[in-house]
C-alpha cells in the first residue's frame, strides 16, 4: 500500500491537469446532485444506495477545495427518571472493563493509527458494535482538512510554477516579441537592455505564480478550511457539553439513589446505585477517549501538513527538471534564441524563488488555521469533571454513613 502512495505522489506532475479537471467536472456534479435535492425525492422505484461512513458530514465540492458541515451530536440526553438508560451505559462499562488491547498491535507504520484503532475499538461498545458518531466524523474531517492542503501545497502551487515555468521557457526560446537581441556584446547598451528585459520576464513570471497562489490560498483555501474547522469546533463543543451534563446527573443520581427508594428495597437499591455509578465511570472514560482521539485527529493534520509541504517542494524541483530538460533539449533547434544554460538559470531562479516566497512565507502555517478555530479553552474537558473528586467524595460519603449507622447500632445495643 505504502508502495503505491510513493507511486502515485511521483507520478503526481504528470496527473496535475487531469485531476483538476476532474476537481471542476466534480464540482459541477456536485452542484448538479444539489439541484436534484431541492427538486425533491427520487421517483418510485428509484434505488438509492447510503454509505453511513460518507453520511456522517455533508461534503461538497468546490472548484479547488472541500467544503463540509459536520452533522449533530447524537448523544442523547439522560435525566434522572432515566433509570433503563442507566442500567444499559452500566452493562457497557463492564463490557469496557473487561476489554483486553492487543498488546502487540499489527505493523502500522505509525503509532497514532494503532492509538485511533484502539479508540474505535472502544468506542463501538458504545455503539453495538458500530463506528461512534464522533471518532467516524473527526476522522472524515480529518481527511477532507488533509485533501484540501494537499491539494494546495502538491497541487494548485506546482501547477502554478509549472504553467510559468513552460511560459518563460517558451519565451526565452522562441522570442515571440523580438526583444531577445542576442548577437549584441554583453558590455553594451543593448546588452544591459538584453539583461533587463530576461530579469523582468523571470520577476513578471515569478510574480504570477506568487500571486495566483496567494490568490487561492487567502480567498478559496483560508476561508473553506476556517469555515470547515468552525464547524468541527461546533461539533465537539456540542458532544463534549453533553457527556457533562450526563456525567453530572449521573453523579448525582448515585450519591443520592438511596434516598429514592424504601429500605426494604435492597435490590433495587443495589441495582439503582451501582447503574448510576457505572454510568458516570462509563462517561469519564468516553470523555478521556474522545479528547484523545480529538488529539490524535490534530497530531495528523499537523503531521500530514508538514509532509505535504515537503513533498510540494519535491514536485516543484521535478517540475523545474522535467521542464528544464525539456527546454535545454528545444534549445538546440535552429529557431531558438537562448542557449540551454540560461534556460536552465533562469527556471532554476524562478522555481527557487518560488519555493521561499511561497512555500516559505506565503502558504507557511495553514495548520493555524486550523488550530485558531477550535475553541479548546471553552470545550468541557475531561479534567473539568472531576472524576477522581466524584469518587472520593461517593466513597467518603458511604463509609461516613455505614460509620454512623453501625455507632447507632452499637447505641441501641443491636
Amino acid at each position: 500500500m505504502l508502495f503505491v502512495r510513493l507511486l502515485m505522489f511521483l507520478l503526481l506532475p504528470v496527473r496535475l491537469p487531469f485531476v483538476l479537471l476532474g476537481r471542476l467536472f466534480k464540482s459541477g456534479a456536485a452542484a448538479e446532485r444539489s439541484a436534484q435535492a431541492l427538486a425533491g425525492p427520487p421517483a418510485v422505484g428509484a434505488v438509492r444506495k447510503l454509505n453511513r461512513a460518507m453520511d456522517l458530514v455533508d461534503v461538497r465540492t468546490g472548484v479547488f477545495f472541500k467544503i463540509f458541515t459536520c452533522p449533530a451530536s447524537d448523544e442523547p440526553p439522560i435525566g434522572p427518571n432515566d433509570v433503563d438508560m442507566a442500567v444499559v451505559m452500566a452493562e457497557r462499562a463492564q463490557k469496557f472493563y473487561k476489554h483486553s488491547a492487543n498488546l502487540f498491535p499489527p505493523d502500522d507504520i505509525f503509532y497514532e493509527e494503532v492509538e485511533a484503532h484502539y479508540i474505535d475499538e472502544v468506542t463501538r461498545i458504545d455503539n453495538e458494535g458500530g463506528e461512534d458518531q464522533f471518532v467516524g466524523t473527526l476522522d472524515q474531517a480529518r481527511r477532507l482538512t488533509n485533501d484540501n492542503t494537499r491539494t494546495l501545497y502538491c497541487e494548485l502551487a506546482p501547477l502554478a510554477l509549472g504553467f510559468v515555468l513552460i511560459l518563460h521557457a517558451a519565451l526565452l526560446l522562441f522570442d515571440p516579441f523580438h526583444l531577445l537581441l542576442r548577437e549584441t556584446a554583453i558590455w553594451s547598451l543593448r546588452g544591459a537592455q538584453l539583461f533587463a528585459t530576461e530579469a523582468l520576464f523571470l520577476v513578471v513570471a515569478l510574480g504570477l505564480a506568487a500571486f495566483f497562489t496567494s490568490l487561492v490560498y487567502w480567498f478559496s483555501y483560508s476561508h473553506i478550511q476556517r469555515a470547515n474547522a468552525l464547524s468541527l469546533n461546533v461539533f465537539i463543543t456540542t458532544e463534549f457539553a453533553r457527556l457533562n451534563n450526563v456525567f453530572r446527573v449521573a453523579q448525582r443520581e448515585a450519591m443520592q439513589a438511596e434516598t429514592q427508594l424504601a429500605d426494604t428495597q435492597k435490590d433495587e437499591l443495589r441495582r439503582l446505585a451501582s447503574s448510576w455509578t457505572l454510568t458516570y465511570h462509563w462517561i469519564g472514560v468516553r470523555q478521556f477517549l474522545e479528547e484523545m482521539f480529538t488529539r490524535n485527529v490534530m497530531f495528523q493534520i499537523r503531521r500530514n501538513t508538514t509532509l505535504y509541504r515537503v513533498l510540494g517542494i519535491v514536485i516543484c524541483a521535478a517540475m523545474l527538471a522535467v521542464i528544464g530538460t525539456a527546454a535545454a533539449f528545444l534549445s538546440g533547434s535552429p529557431n531558438a534564441h537562448t542557449p540551454a544554460l540560461i534556460v536552465w538559470l533562469h527556471l532554476s531562479a524562478i522555481t527557487f524563488g518560488f519555493v521561499v516566497i511561497v512555500y516559505g512565507l506565503i502558504i507557511r502555517k495553514p495548520f493555524s488555521i486550523v488550530a485558531s478555530a477550535q475553541m479548546k479553552d471553552q470545550w468541557y474537558r475531561f479534567n473539568t469533571l472531576s472524576v477522581g473528586d466524584a469518587i472520593s467524595e461517593q466513597v467518603t460519603r458511604d463509609k461516613v454513613q455505614i460509620v454512623i449507622n453501625r455507632d447507632r447500632a452499637r447505641a441501641a445495643g443491636v
